[in-house]
C-alpha cells in the first residue's frame, strides 16, 4: 500500500522495471543480474566486446568487465550468459572454424560462418561461464593469465565459456561439422566450449574460433532496440553455496529456558533464485559424462 492509498487518495499506476534478489544471510547481491560492459584485452587493456574471435593464450587473453562484480564470489561459480536482442537474431559471423570441426552450432558445409551470419532464426543465445576468479569491482578473470598452455590456462577445460543453449542450431542437420551431433540445450550436458585448440597444432591459438558477444561500453554499441545485450545470471548450482539456515531454526524449551536448535534432518533452502534450473541439485551426473557424440573424441 502506497501513503496516497492510506490516506485514501486516487494512487497512481506504478510500473516494476527491475527486481534483485539479495540473500538474507551474506552481504553479496549474487541474485542480480550482470550487464557485461566489455571484454578487456589482455595485451592492450582495451575495452570492446569480448572478442573470441581473436582469443590467444599466449598474447591475447579477455578479462570480463561488468558494472559491478559485487555479487560474484571471489573464486568464480557457473553463471549464464543470455545474448538476446529484440526481434533480429544473433550475429555469428566470424565463430567457427574454415575447416575440420568447429564449435559453431549453426555452421556447416553449407553455411559457412566464417564468411557470413548464419543463425537467422534465434534472437537469443545463452552460454554457460566459468570463470577463474574476481579481479576487482568491475572484472573477472576468465582464463588463468600465468600460463599460455590451454590446458593449464583452463584447469583442462574447467574454466572458459561453453555453449548452453541454441535453439535452432544445426548440429544435426547434413553437412554438420559440430563438435556434438545434438544442439546445445540446457537439457543436455555435458556443454561443448565455444573455441576448440587442436594440440597437434598450437596450444595457444584455438583451431576453432569464440564468437563475439557484444559489449555495453563497445565503441560499435547503439541504442537500437535490435542491439544485442549480454546479460549474466547466476547458476542454482552457485546458489547452492548461498543457501541458509533459517528452515532449521527450532525453538526449544528446557524448563524455564529457551533456546535454538537447528534440525539438519531438514534441508537448508535458498535465500534467493531466478529460476528454477534442470536437474541442477541431483546427486546423480552419471548421464553428464556421457560423450560419445563428441566429434574430437575429447
Amino acid at each position: 500500500m502506497s501513503v496516497v492509498e492510506n490516506d485514501g487518495q486516487m494512487s497512481p499506476r506504478y510500473v516494476v522495471a527491475s527486481t534483485e534478489a539479495n540473500s538474507v544471510h551474506t552481504d553479496r547481491q549474487v541474485g542480480q543480474r550482470f550487464i557485461l560492459a566489455g571484454g578487456v584485452n589482455t595485451a592492450n587493456r582495451a575495452v570492446d566486446n569480448l572478442n573470441l574471435h581473436t582469443l590467444n593464450l599466449s598474447s591475447a587473453k579477455q578479462v570480463l568487465k561488468f558494472g559491478t562484480t559485487h555479487g560474484i564470489p571471489p573464486l568464480g561459480g557457473t553463471y549464464i550468459m543470455e545474448v538476446s536482442s529484440d526481434g533480429e537474431s544473433i550475429n555469428d559471423f566470424g565463430w567457427g572454424s574454415a575447416s575440420g570441426v568447429t564449435t559453431n552450432p549453426y555452421q556447416t558445409n553449407y553455411h559457412d560462418s566464417t564468411s557470413y551470419k548464419t543463425n537467422t532464426k534465434d534472437t537469443t543465445i545463452k552460454f554457460l561461464v566459468r570463470p577463474v576468479r574476481v579481479l576487482d569491482n568491475q572484472h573477472i578473470e576468465l582464463f588463468r593469465d600465468d600460463t599460455t598452455h590451454v590446458l593449464s590456462a583452463t584447469a583442462a577445460g574447467r574454466y572458459g565459456v561453453f555453449v548452453y543453449d541454441a535453439p535452432n542450431a544445426r548440429a544435426a542437420s547434413v553437412g554438420s561439422s559440430y563438435m556434438r551431433n545434438t544442439n546445445p540445450t540446457p537439457t543436455n550436458p555435458p556443454y561443448a566450449p565455444v573455441y576448440l585448440f587442436d594440440l597437434t597444432i598450437s596450444t595457444s591459438d584455438p583451431a576453432s574460433n569464440g564468437p563475439k558477444i557484444p559489449g555495453s561500453e563497445a565503441s560499435d554499441f547503439t541504442t537500437l532496440a535490435s542491439q544485442p545485450v549480454a546479460r549474466m545470471i547466476v547458476s542454482n548450482n552457485t546458489l547452492q553455496h548461498f543457501r541458509g539456515d533459517a528452515s532449521r531454526r527450532q525453538s526449544v524449551k528446557d524448563e524455564k529456558d529457551t533456546f535454538v536448535r537447528h534440525n539438519f534432518t531438514v534441508q537448508p533452502r535458498f535465500t534467493q533464485s531466478l529460476y528454477a534450473g534442470d536437474n541442477l541439485n541431483t546427486s546423480d551426473h552419471d548421464s553428464e559424462g556421457d560423450r560419445t557424440d563428441n566429434g574430437v573424441g575429447a
